[in-house]
């Protein structure tokens, strides 16, 4: 779907449809989605209904519905916020870096979370063997993706410049603070799988509007004192700090999933990951800023993998080992397979 509604947007792009382009891209790919999944998974509409069925699902899936206009809503203001409270630049700029850092977020949660989450479904009735899954997903999407995010904070000019050209050098002064916020939304993301697959929506929705309630309160209070967007953004990574908390609390009671059972899990990882970051923005700041943009993301590219892989040698970080095993099972030197059910 995602191939096919982008190569009809590139289409009408080229063929002079200006901004009709993107929706023919949305309309396309929605089209695509829909129609492939009636054909793998064959659906028939009846006219029969029974309105006990609507209320079991619509208890959950209207819970839902709520949560996500309320992101929307949320996401939608704060950019509005942006743009009337600084400029246009700033809000170009602060879109430009959110994008960025919004690949390896939705990497993240699409390639290892929603690909799990249907094996966390059909285990929500054994806690015991539901912890054990969620904690792997959590420790694999920290050691694969976790990296991508301190790398972008750590290169984020050479990025911008490589990427996006010269103009939009000033967004790299946002990419770390919005990084920070990505390594929130990664944790928090398995907390929310957990409270989808328990059907505690009731809890998703109240932790949903604590994070988008104090970013939009924080937002408030760094308008009336007239404060730059960094403290803006600053007061972003607060709130989903915030959020961070609470779901702490809460799913430290529904399955031992608290604060110090994600710190105890991710530990290793953030700590190789904040060596390679220091290292990183020493060579930055210290040896490569007077060369070319595209040599120097090369060389922290090749300084962050090497780092990254010694210290999660060294420590023998979670998910390292797996890792390893893939690689090696899919380059053919092992002929030793190992599934996880």
């Amino acid at each position: 779907a995602t191939a096919a509604g982008g190569a009809t947007g590139l289409g009408m792009a080229l063929a002079g449809c200006g901004i009709w382009s993107f929706v023919g891209q949305q309309l396309i790919s929605a089209i695509v989605m829909t129609g492939l999944c009636l054909l793998w998974m064959p659906w028939k509409m009846t006219l029969q209904s029974k309105m006990q069925n609507f209320k079991e699902l619509f208890s959950f899936g209207g819970g839902l519905l709520a949560i996500n206009v309320l992101n929307r809503a949320m996401n939608n203001l704060y950019t509005l916020i942006i743009g009337k409270a600084y400029s246009a630049d700033a809000l170009g700029f602060y879109n430009r870096a959110q994008a960025l850092q919004g690949i390896p977020v939705r990497l993240g949660q699409t390639i290892i979370g929603e690909a799990g989450g249907t094996v966390l479904y059909r285990l929500q009735g054994d806690d015991r063997i539901l912890q054990q899954h969620l904690f792997q997903l959590l420790q694999m999407t920290g050691f694969l993706f976790f990296p991508i995010l301190f790398g972008l904070a750590a290169s984020a000019e050479p990025a911008i410049v490589f990427l996006l050209g010269e103009k939009w050098i000033a967004s790299a002064e946002y990419l770390p603070i919005l990084c920070s916020m990505g390594i929130f939304l990664e944790i928090n993301y398995f907390a929310h799988m957990l409270y989808k697959v328990k059907g505690k929506v009731r809890i998703l929705f109240w932790s949903e509007t604590a994070v988008r309630g104090s970013m939009l309160l924080f937002a408030v209070i760094c308008f009336c004192l007239k404060g730059d967007i960094l403290w803006l953004l600053w007061s972003g990574v607060a709130a989903y700090g915030i959020g961070y908390l609470y779901d702490c609390l809460m799913c430290g009671k529904m399955l031992d999933f608290g604060f110090m059972k994600r710190i105890y899990l991710l530990w290793k990882i953030l700590l190789c990951n904040g060596l390679m970051y220091f290292i990183l923005q020493m060579t930055w700041q210290y040896l490569l800023r007077d060369i070319p943009a595209f040599f120097a993301l090369m060389i922290l590219v090749a300084e962050g993998v090497t780092i990254y892989w010694l210290t999660s040698h060294l420590l023998n970080a979670p998910g390292y080992r797996e890792g390893i095993n893939f690689l090696k099972q899919k380059a053919g030197f092992s002929k030793k397979t190992r599934s996880i059910s």
